[in-house]
């Protein structure tokens, strides 16, 4: 308190400031005082002032006390979003900032990692996730939680010269802890269109068809090409039906949100059912992820033999022969 003695005039009065500055928190309970005020000397009978204050420590609620948040599966490329309720439970304003391992910023992040909080009040937080391949990732955000300071607890003007000088403290700056878990699935790709009728094809005619590969997400994404022939009832065998097909590549790259174009070429040399499995799967780096899941389209062919049907036969022969011995003698069923 200052000044601690003075002179009051009759009927006038004097101001006296009491400074309140504790040196440690104490969130649960308030500091008391009592100041004794002895007036006329009269130390006999003095009056008693009796104050109390709060110091308040930084404190603040994540996510309704969750220590985790675990985001939903996100493709490769593909980013997810997760709301973080953010709560001052504390009596006395409070910035905070947001802050992840810069190792862990390309996966994790918050658009605008900054806010200020009132007392006892709330506020959400976007996170974002960003895998880059299809595995589990994890990272600790901090958050780092300061008092605002209050201008009306500044002293101006002339009372400042009573003012004993300020000791020096560091503001209190808790920090927090929490995990975030997200989950990478394989890049979105998918193929255009994912079932292929050829239809009815002549042996030995060439045919030629497209298929788009999409890429739905913002990576580039690596990929290999493979296809199996599925042995069926009517069908050929499965040499003849695996040299009947040709792909335009075996492997390849496409950007993200781009589309790439896969040749088809089926040339059969016998008739016959021909149905194949074309499987495009994502590798990582150079080499196919172990459990990538590709996505699949199935072609289908029904090849048949060029014919001709012989309506009617006649001869030129001075001498007749009956119709069945001319279809017997040019060996015609």
């Amino acid at each position: 308190a200052g000044p601690t003695q003075g002179i009051t005039p009759p009927h006038q009065f004097h101001l006296v400031v009491l400074e309140f500055a504790p040196t440690f928190p104490r969130n649960e309970s308030a500091f008391v005082a009592n100041f004794q005020i002895v007036v006329d000397y009269n130390e006999g009978q003095p009056k008693s002032l009796r104050v109390a204050g709060r110091a308040w420590e930084p404190r603040l609620s994540f996510c309704r006390g969750q220590p985790t948040v675990m985001f939903p599966p996100t493709c490769s490329g593909i980013a997810s979003s997760m709301t973080c309720q953010i709560k001052n439970v504390s009596e006395v304003p409070i910035s905070f900032e947001c802050r992840i391992p810069s190792r862990y910023r390309n996966l994790f992040w918050f658009a605008d990692p900054f806010g200020q909080l009132l007392p006892l009040e709330s506020s959400s937080k976007v996170a974002h996730f960003c895998p880059n391949s299809e595995k589990v990732f994890s990272a600790p955000m901090y958050c780092v939680a300061k008092c605002v300071e209050d201008p009306d607890n500044t002293v101006e003007g002339p009372l400042k010269s009573l003012m004993p000088p300020a000791i020096g403290m560091e503001d209190a700056a808790p920090t927090y802890v929490l995990q975030f878990v997200g989950h990478g699935k394989g890049p979105a790709i998918s193929l255009d269109p994912d079932n292929l009728d050829l239809g009815a094809v002549r042996a030995n005619d060439e045919v030629k068809n497209q298929v788009v590969i999409l890429n739905s997400s913002s990576l580039t994404v690596h990929y290999s090409v493979a296809f199996a022939f599925v042995e069926q009832p009517g069908a050929p065998p499965k040499d003849v039906g695996e040299g009947a097909l040709v792909l335009g590549r075996s492997d390849g790259s496409v950007a993200g949100r781009c589309t790439e174009t896969l040749e088809i070429t089926f040339v059969s040399p016998c008739r016959g059912r021909f149905e194949y499995r074309i499987t495009v799967t994502p590798k990582g780096g150079s080499e196919v992820s172990p459990g990538a899941r590709g996505v699949s389209l199935t072609l289908r062919a029904e090849v048949q033999y060029p014919y001709i049907q012989i309506a009617d036969l006649r001869t030129a022969s001075a001498t007749l022969q009956p119709q069945s011995m001319m279809w017997i003698q040019f060996q015609v069923d």
